[in-house]
């Protein structure tokens, strides 16, 4: 048998292409975060989940409301219980602003002021809202647990879940269906001014874009105290203000 000499150039070139070629074989179908949604319009989602009332009525909104009675205010009471130490509260609120948002909620709160002077607090919501950059029909559902309550300063822990269908006004016919997890950390809140004062919450946001891009990636906010927050999403950082709910990147 004729014994054939490759030489090493040649070889070379053999196994570039069969690696090429196992590569393309192989690839992966799955969709990853840094080609699916940019990174910015992932902090623009998270940023108007929690916009305030001048805004979006999200999160940050809703905590307002639950502070207001906390410190004091009152919702009117639908549930009644037999014990004199615990007192259940059930309102459907409403808050619209013209061209910014509709939105219809239920507040469920129950107050338990013999054993563990916390408060349980969930709500559900419903409805739309405008920004400069998305319009979005979306629902949510909260669960959380607030403590401190004989304290200026509340704390709220537990989880955030908001479903989605958002459309970007920056990019033509581009639309995307979201369902964003969050887990709220001592997130602080005043009694005086009803505000966030503090605190963390960590967002799993799994979507899906127009023409089937599907993505889902990890973020995280800090609120500052000050009436923003910032975004961390990828190692980048953006800032964002509750007013508008708008995000600048540092």
């Amino acid at each position: 048998m004729r014994k054939t000499d490759i030489s090493p150039y040649t070889m070379a070139i053999i196994i570039l292409g069969a690696t090429l070629l196992t590569g393309v074989g192989c690839k992966d179908d799955a969709v990853t975060a840094s080609n699916g949604i940019a990174d910015e319009d992932v902090a623009s989602l998270v940023a108007a989940a929690i916009g305030s009332g001048t805004s979006t009525a999200g999160l940050t909104s809703q905590i307002e409301d639950a502070a207001i009675v906390l410190a004091g205010g009152s919702l009117p009471k639908t549930g009644g219980t037999s014990s004199p130490m615990l007192i259940i509260l059930d309102t459907i609120v409403t808050r619209t602003r013209t061209g910014n948002y509709s939105y219809a909620y239920t507040f469920h709160l129950v107050f338990d002021l013999v054993t563990t002077n916390t408060l349980a607090l969930t709500w559900d919501m419903r409805g739309i809202y405008e920004t400069p950059r998305l319009s979005s029909d979306d629902s949510a559902h909260a669960a959380l647990v607030v403590s401190d309550l004989t304290t200026q300063t509340l704390r709220f822990n537990g989880t955030y879940l908001r479903l989605g269908t958002e459309d970007f006004k920056t990019r033509e016919n581009w639309r995307v269906q979201t369902r964003m997890t969050s887990t709220l950390g001592d997130v602080t809140v005043a009694k005086a001014t009803h505000r966030i004062t503090g605190g963390t919450m960590t967002v799993m946001l799994n979507g899906e874009a127009s023409g089937g891009t599907k993505f889902s990636l990890n973020a995280e906010v800090r609120f500052s105290g000050n009436g923003l927050a910032e975004i961390v999403v990828n190692g980048k950082t953006f800032t964002t203000d509750f007013a508008t709910s708008e995000v600048v990147e540092h």
